[in-house]
């Protein structure tokens, strides 16, 4: 029942000290429909973890004022996929609004 509903978020660290681990775990949970989350994304990292090639449904990137000048096309992240967290500004709302995130967290994250 909880196929697909279930989210396991993962960070990037953990992901770098273990390789293998962490594709054993990537397979594991795809196989049981469980979806993947990145999470603690800088944009830095988001270069660094592509999304078309990690197998995580779900990519969050914290927001920080560098954003504000940033396409999120340039970081590889797809909009559909991307949660951005700490959403606690006007600013952070209107640039994921802006870049067609419709998954934020924080402070300001309310249905439009």
């Amino acid at each position: 029942r909880l196929r697909g509903r279930v989210v396991i978020a993962l960070r990037p660290e953990d992901v770098l000290a273990d390789p293998p681990a962490f594709l054993f775990a990537r397979g594991f949970a795809q196989a049981r429909g469980f979806r993947l989350l990145l999470g603690g994304l800088t944009p830095l990292l988001a270069r660094a973890f592509p999304a078309e090639t990690t197998g995580f449904e779900h990519m969050e990137l914290g927001w920080d004022e560098v954003l504000a000048g940033t396409a999120l096309a340039a970081l590889g992240l797809p909009a559909e996929r991307t949660v951005l967290s700490g959403v606690d500004s006007p600013a952070a709302l209107d640039w994921a609004r802006g870049q067609g995130i419709a998954l934020v967290t924080g402070r300001l994250a309310r249905p439009a």
